[in-house]
């Protein structure tokens, strides 16, 4: 099984990704990722339930796209 996300580009904008899969993309750590969500820095999580949380895969994909610029 590949690491690799589709690209939004490819069926769904809305794709929900979860912390590993971030992790995966962008290399950070889990808590750099948070600490950056928490410094508004980092696009927040959706909550699904009161335990498990996941990011839209398009927000990441914008996030990335900034730090290129």
């Amino acid at each position: 099984m590949s690491n690799e996300l589709p690209s939004i580009r490819d069926n769904n904008p809305l794709q929900l990704v979860r912390i590993k899969d971030i992790v995966s993309i962008t290399t950070l750590s889990r808590s750099t990722i948070y600490r950056l969500v928490q410094n508004n820095q980092f696009p927040a999580p959706i909550k699904l339930t009161p335990y498990t949380s996941a990011w839209r895969h398009c927000d990441i994909e914008l996030w990335i796209e900034k730090r290129a610029a």
